[in-house]
């Protein structure tokens, strides 16, 4: 196995993939709160109905 030499490696050039991973992670933790908080929504909404009409 060959040992990476870590002073070639240009840590400027992994810093926008880095930055686009996080935010892609956070941008789907995100959506699924949202999509928890629509879903409690129509959850409410429905019993709501549900009980109007009983």
């Amino acid at each position: 196995m060959k040992k990476t030499d870590l002073s070639k490696i240009d840590f400027g050039s992994l810093i926008a993939p880095v930055i686009m991973g996080v935010g892609a992670f956070v941008g789907a933790v995100m959506d699924n709160k949202k999509n928890q908080k629509i879903d409690e929504l129509i959850e409410k909404i429905d019993n709501l109905e549900n009980n109007k009409e009983s």
